[in-house]
């Protein structure tokens, strides 16, 4: 995602000497017991796979047990919505994304919290790529042979409001489909419908498609992102493939509640910027498809509100037509 990659190409070097001076600090005082993660999606999607990747490497930072529980529901407002209501004494984190943190509210803003003023960012850890799957017995093996079918379709997505759901709808604007949404409670969902035929189309992660994508049980038509995924470089976008003006991608970040001390922030920041340039991880997360890239707390926080801004007029014209 461009926005995303500009931001990190301007991160000051100010604040990675500011991160790497916190890591030499004592750490700061965490509650006694584990630390939770809350994932606000159904296990196996983008923001499940990176939590699980990030739990060891917190807990060994901060010596102590880190879990990760996945709360789903209305597009990831409920799991977003409990970590905004939970003591902000670090005990609670919040793994979010485009889908869970922008779109989800956007389409159905829940007033007891606002992504923009009810979290501290501590980082953003990759860029995830979004795909057009379709289930095999369609008969298509490209975005310009889609393009010829003239049926309605069905496609799923992570949950109403997801950035899954929105690409879609962009798509069907900007090409004139007659494709509708059925939305699921994670991606993982809408996946295993996909591979049976119950849908014919899914806008899903990189991460979730990649495994049976290679099984051969979906086909991956395009990524949805303005350039081509460095996991998956032969695999074009779907702007390549004719539709004009097209590009929605995803990222993950770790979030914790509002009010949480800021030298608590900049230490879990800190941890963050040490595993940017741990090339072991950042193995781990190219293998599933993710794309790596670091930004810090207050550039997330910088970019979170751009999105916002980006997004609504958006939004909004997407929600209008379908009415």
């Amino acid at each position: 995602m461009v926005q995303l990659r500009l931001f990190a190409a301007c991160a000051s070097a100010a604040l990675t000497v500011a991160l790497a001076a916190s890591t030499a600090q004592a750490q700061p005082a965490l509650p006694s017991g584990p630390v939770t993660i809350v994932v606000p999606f159904t296990p196996g999607g983008a923001n499940d796979v990176t939590a699980r990747l990030l739990a060891p490497e917190l807990s060994k930072a901060i010596d102590r047990s880190v879990v990760v529980e996945n709360r789903p529901g209305a597009g990831g407002n409920v799991g977003v919505g409990f970590v905004a209501r939970a003591k902000p004494d670090g005990s609670t984190l919040l793994i979010s994304s485009a889908s869970s943190h922008v779109f989800a509210y956007l389409a159905k803003a829940d007033p007891s919290y606002d992504p923009r003023t009810s979290f501290a960012a501590i980082g953003i850890l990759n860029d995830v790529p979004l795909v057009l799957s379709a289930w095999p017995g369609l008969g298509v093996k490209t975005v310009t042979d889609l393009l010829k079918i003239k049926k309605e379709l069905f496609f799923g997505s992570s949950g109403t409001g997801s950035s899954p759901h929105f690409a879609g709808e962009l798509f069907a604007a900007r090409t004139g489909m007659k494709i509708t949404h059925v939305p699921y409670q994670g991606g993982a969902q809408a996946l295993n419908d996909l591979t049976t035929g119950r849908i014919e189309l899914a806008w899903l992660t990189l991460p979730s498609a990649l495994a049976q994508a290679k099984a051969g049980t979906i086909l991956n038509l395009g990524v949805s992102s303005e350039h081509r995924a460095a996991s998956e470089p032969d695999l074009k976008t779907v702007q390549e493939q004719g539709v004009y003006d097209y590009s929605v991608g995803s990222w993950t970040g770790l979030f914790a509640p509002a009010q949480t001390p800021p030298e608590l922030v900049a230490y879990l920041g800190s941890i963050l910027e040490k595993l940017s340039r741990d090339e072991t991880f950042q193995a781990h997360m190219r293998k599933v498809g993710t794309e790596p890239l670091y930004l810090g707390p207050a550039e997330t926080d910088a970019f979170v509100r751009k999105e916002f801004d980006r997004w609504i007029p958006v939004v909004q014209k997407i929600t209008a037509a379908a009415k």
